[in-house]
């Protein structure tokens, strides 16, 4: 629902109250709630390898950057100086061509190595985030004047569960880290002294120049109206749903009763059916079953909080065009339905 909502709005600020505090604030919520789904699904899946049907689009990593500083700093400026500690944290940004991401991911991984950061510095000191362009890569540093690491703590940083700081860390943050760059293609440096400070090192390989408008002709592409029903038992999802569909240019049919949703089968056609999973009387495979009998060409998008489960075990069922995990956002969305409807 913070997602789903927070999209809605973030058009009306751009127009009404543009470049305002309030903007921002919004942005850093949507961004938040975006963040916590995906930390979730990380810890499902640690090493699971890329997939073909993960979202990639083009992101700028000077402003993952900016963002992750902006979300730390409740614990680098706030905790630390309550704790007699100060910590200054630098921007040294030049100007990088897009990488092929996931941004919630990639912030995720910011957020970390600047949270480790924090950590080495009990006394306080420097945070420089850094970017650079390189042939074929973009390269962001984190770099802290902390207490840095020792040989044995650097080979075995990255390892699940290993930490340095005792009941206070869970060993996941570098390891979650791991995982993520190297999904995207990516890898990571490390270059650490014991007593001289510590920089983690990312290199991800450059967009392809097509990528770089990745977003915009996405939403080109969905310019053909369709009639969509909508169904699931719980209303907001459905006016969620609506909501989307009608910024798209759609014209959506909504309903929390399943019998209700037979009933418009029968008394029409549609060109996409959008179904929860977890619905009393029938669930959603059951009711994608149902429509197939009754337009065998209509397609049926799933949206269930297991969807990651169902795709790498394998279970699509034939009633069944594209599985969709929940929270689902408007840009994902509208992938599956060009997917669908293509």
């Amino acid at each position: 629902m913070m997602i789903g909502y927070g999209e809605m709005l973030l058009p009306w600020f751009e127009k009404a109250a543009p470049d305002t505090k309030e903007q921002t604030y919004l942005k850093h919520i949507v961004s938040a709630a975006q963040d916590a789904t995906h930390v979730v699904k990380r810890l499902r899946d640690f090493y699971r390898p890329a997939d073909a049907a993960d979202v990639r689009v083009a992101v700028d990593l000077n402003q993952l950057c900016e963002q992750a500083v902006g979300f730390t700093a409740p614990k680098w400026k706030g905790a630390s100086r309550a704790a007699g500690a100060s910590i200054e944290v630098v921007h040294d940004f030049s100007e990088v061509p897009f990488v092929l991401g996931c941004a919630p991911e990639l912030r995720e991984v910011l957020t970390n190595l600047i949270f480790n950061a924090v950590d080495a510095m009990p006394e306080g000191g420097q945070i420089t985030v850094r970017t650079r362009s390189l042939p074929n890569h973009v390269r962001v540093d984190v770099t802290d004047t902390g207490i840095g690491m020792t040989p044995e703590e650097k080979v075995r940083c990255l390892e699940p569960f290993f930490t340095t700081k005792g009941e206070h860390g869970t060993g996941l943050g570098l390891a979650v880290t791991y995982g993520i760059v190297q999904r995207h293609g990516g890898h990571i440096e490390i270059e650490s002294e014991k007593g001289c400070g510590t920089t983690f090192s990312l290199l991800f390989p450059v967009a392809d120049s097509d990528a770089n408008n990745g977003t915009v002709a996405l939403a080109k592409d969905a310019v053909r109206s369709l009639r969509v029903l909508v169904v699931d038992d719980q209303e907001i999802i459905c006016e969620l749903i609506s909501e989307h569909l009608i910024a798209d240019g759609h014209q959506p049919v909504t309903t929390s009763e399943v019998e209700n949703a037979i009933q418009f089968l029968r008394d029409g056609s549609f060109d996409l059916v959008v179904t929860d999973q977890s619905m009393p009387v029938m669930n959603g495979i059951q009711f994608g079953q149902m429509v197939k009998q009754m337009h065998p060409t209509t397609p049926v998008i799933l949206l269930t909080g297991f969807g990651d489960e169902l795709k790498v075990n394998g279970q699509m069922p034939d009633c069944i065009d594209m599985i969709v995990s929940k929270p689902v956002s408007s840009v994902e969305l509208r992938r599956a339905i060009l997917e669908v409807t293509k």
